[in-house]
């Protein structure tokens, strides 16, 4: 098995094209983000703590547990009032990691779906904020719903969020953009990045992996093809709006 820092561009060549036949027409976003997740994951056992692949939909269009599922933390966060129909929803598809509740995205405790009901909410979640700052995206666009924004400012490109120490990397707050301490220490997580990239219909995408390893971000940007061959394969299917099984 290979590890991310040390991987070789034959090593990378190859996961491409086991990540491109994972991620067919004919079956779910969901479907293929779970395939993708275990392969990756598989693929890369020795540098990885955590894998998962979110993306952006509607909350009309969730599955009736998610919506229960989003809505609980609306009305924990007392934001409810602000939840709409077409509100965005950054929903887990795909994971796969060293605990077995990681490898079922229903199991997930507190990020099967986050509520991206508008800018000040995800300004008070460092992660989010911060990997939709680094996408290019910002926070604007959410007040205004605008989900062709991810398609004028994002478009066909993949574009890298990077923590290159998820023990002391802190936002322009000082909050630590990989708040979760404990999962932090406990698992020994060092450098956090992710994949982002929009779909022509302005579903956004995002990959993130949760390492082992210190990792430079030149190699991290040697990965942005993992992303891009994950959209040609699903482009059809998330046009079609099958997103869940």
């Amino acid at each position: 098995m290979a590890t991310i820092r040390d991987s070789s561009y034959s090593e990378l060549r190859d996961l491409f094209g086991r990540i491109e036949s994972k991620a067919q027409p004919g079956t779910t976003l969901q479907a293929s983000s779970q395939a993708c997740a275990e392969v990756i994951y598989d693929f890369f056992r020795d540098s990885l703590v955590l894998f998962r692949i979110y993306a952006t939909t509607p909350y009309a269009r969730l599955p009736l547990d998610i919506q229960r599922f989003v809505r609980r933390i609306t009305d924990a966060q007392g934001v409810t009032s602000k939840l709409q129909p077409e509100s965005i929803i950054l929903s887990l598809l795909g994971t796969a990691g060293v605990q077995p509740d990681w490898n079922d995205r229903l199991k997930s405790r507190g990020h099967l779906g986050i509520p991206l009901v508008d800018a000040s909410f995800v300004e008070n979640l460092p992660m989010v904020s911060a990997l939709m700052k680094d996408m290019g995206l910002g926070l604007d666009w959410l007040d205004r719903r605008d989900s062709s924004f991810v398609v004028k400012e994002v478009g066909r490109l993949a574009r890298v969020f990077f923590v290159p120490d998820a023990r002391t990397t802190v936002d322009a707050q000082g909050r630590k953009v990989i708040p979760a301490s404990d999962f932090v220490a406990a698992h020994s997580v060092r450098t956090v990045f992710g994949l982002g990239g929009g779909y022509i219909n302005g579903v956004f995408l995002a990959m993130l992996f949760f390492t082992r390893e210190l990792i430079e971000r030149p190699k991290v940007e040697a990965f942005l093809p993992v992303i891009n061959s994950f959209k040609l394969g699903t482009m059809n299917t998330v046009l079609a709006t099958k997103i869940f099984e």
